[in-house]
């Protein structure tokens, strides 16, 4: 079963990837009417790292079959399709014959795409526990809850909860940048060492 789960993820983890390339590319068709802002082009960087580090993460970890029983699987799988509507969500979908300043878009959209993000952390922690739940012999709540990969994810949706609702560009900025900092550290300490 393990070996079918790689691929399925794949196939979301593409559609992501490609959804986002897609969306920059009619970006850059349309340069000339588009009025840039570092910190979409920012946010949807740090996607693009997270679906990479989430499916690194899962590639990981499924050797040891950690996701055989459906029960795990399913949280998973909705978490990496929420990411993809999470990634979705960050650059435009079409750009207007009249132009588009992703500032503005940004500014529009921000409640959507955190609240999506925050959909994605939440199911992510959930996925991690069952995950965890399932290898343990017997389910402590609290120890769930609190192992690193749960708790980290906790504490990032309640963060997606106040850029949700926050609408100060200075919280933004800094949050966004926090954010690709964390993924760095994330991706270089992924497992307790660099990636191989």
């Amino acid at each position: 079963m393990s070996v079918y789960i790689i691929p399925i993820v794949s196939i979301v983890v593409g559609l992501a990837i490609t959804d986002l390339a897609a969306s920059f590319h009619r970006l850059l068709r349309k340069r000339d009417i588009v009025t840039w802002d570092w910190l979409v082009l920012l946010l949807a960087l740090n996607l693009l790292l997270l679906i990479l580090i989430n499916w690194w993460f899962v590639y990981k970890i499924n050797v040891d079959g950690a996701f055989e029983s459906l029960w795990v699987f399913i949280p998973l799988i909705i978490s990496f399709l929420l990411q993809y509507i999470w990634t979705a969500s960050v650059l435009p979908d079409q750009i207007p014959p009249e132009g588009i300043d992703l500032k503005q878009y940004y500014a529009a959209n921000s409640a959507y795409i955190w609240w999506s993000g925050f959909s994605v952390l939440l199911f992510g922690a959930f996925a991690n526990a069952t995950r965890l739940a399932a290898s343990s012999a017997s389910i402590d709540f609290l120890a769930l809850i609190t192992s690193p990969d749960v708790s980290k994810l906790l504490a990032l949706s309640i963060i997606t909860i106040f850029l949700a609702m926050i609408k100060k560009r200075a919280f933004h900025m800094l949050m966004i940048v926090l954010m690709l900092a964390v993924l760095l550290v994330d991706a270089a300490l992924m497992n307790g060492k660099l990636i191989e």
